[in-house]
C-alpha cells in the first residue's frame, strides 16, 4: 500500500522491497510457464517495471485479499497481454528501472531442482513465495542477532531452531563454551522469534490479519508437498 502511494514517504523504499524481495517468485512462474532462462529474466524484470509504470499496485488497495494472490494474477495478465509487452519493451529509456539480482537465492537452480513434469506453474510460484518469506525472515533474524553481538550463536543454532537440522545440543553446547541447558533455552528463544518474525513478514502482505494463520500454513503446505 505504501508503495502505491506516489505521496508517501516510504513508496520508493517499499517499491524497492517488492522488487527485490519478491521477483523470485514470479521468476519461477513464468519459467514454469515454458520460457528460457533469458526470457524468464527479461520477462520478470518487465513485469516490475510494468507494475510500477502504470502503479497497478494501487488496485491492491482497492481489494480485500492477499498480495501473492494479486502477483500471481497480475504477471498471468503480462505474460497474455503480448502487445502491451512488446510496446514496452521498444520504450526502452522511458520505463522505470528495477535493478535486480539475478543471483540472489540462485532462483535458476531451485528451478531446475523441481520436477516439471508435475509442478504447475501455479505450484511453483506458491513453493517459491514460502522459500522467500522463509528466507527473509531469516535475514531479518540474522540482522537482528548481529546486532545484539549473537552473530555466532544465530549461525549455530538456526539450523536446530527452524528444523533443518538436528544437531545435538552437545556438541551446540561445546561450539559456544555453553551448558547444552543454556543452548536448549537459546534455541527455544530463537525458534519463537523466528515464527514472531516469520508472522510479521507474511503479515505484511495481508490486507486482512485474519489470514495470517491460514497464510502460513499454505505456505509451508506448498514447502512441503511431495514431489511427484
Amino acid at each position: 500500500m505504501a508503495a502505491a502511494d506516489h505521496g508517501d514517504v516510504r513508496s520508493g523504499r517499499a517499491l524497492e522491497r517488492i522488487c527485490s524481495g519478491y521477483w523470485r517468485p514470479i521468476y519461477h512462474y513464468v519459467r514454469g510457464r515454458g520460457y528460457s532462462r533469458e526470457q524468464a529474466e527479461d520477462l520478470t524484470q518487465g513485469f516490475f517495471e510494468r507494475l510500477m509504470e502504470k502503479n497497478q499496485l494501487a488496485e491492491f488497495r482497492k481489494e480485500r485479499g492477499r498480495f501473492r494472490s494479486f502477483l500471481l494474477a497480475a504477471v498471468k495478465h503480462y505474460l497474455a497481454n503480448q502487445h502491451d509487452r512488446a510496446k514496452a519493451n521498444k520504450r526502452g529509456g522511458d520505463r522505470n528501472h528495477v535493478v535486480i539480482d539475478w543471483s540472489q537465492g540462485n532462483p535458476e537452480r531451485t528451478f531446475l531442482l523441481e520436477p516439471a513434469d508435475s509442478m504447475t506453474p501455479e505450484i511453483l510460484f506458491d513453493r517459491e513465495w514460502g522459500r522467500t518469506a522463509i528466507d527473509r525472515t531469516r535475514e531479518r533474524l540474522r540482522a537482528e542477532m548481529e546486532r545484539a553481538g549473537k552473530k555466532t550463536q544465530f549461525d549455530e543454532l538456526i539450523a536446530n531452531a527452524t528444523g533443518d537440522e538436528d544437531i545435538p545440543y552437545r556438541r551446540l553446547a561445546s561450539l559456544l563454551g555453553m551448558t547444552e541447558g543454556a543452548v536448549r533455552v537459546c534455541v527455544h528463544r530463537l525458534r519463537r522469534r523466528f515464527r514472531e518474525v516469520l508472522e510479521d513478514e507474511v503479515g505484511q502482505t495481508l490486507l486482512c490479519p485474519t489470514e495470517l494463520g491460514d497464510e502460513i500454513r499454505f505456505l509451508f503446505s506448498a514447502l512441503s508437498a511431495p514431489r511427484q
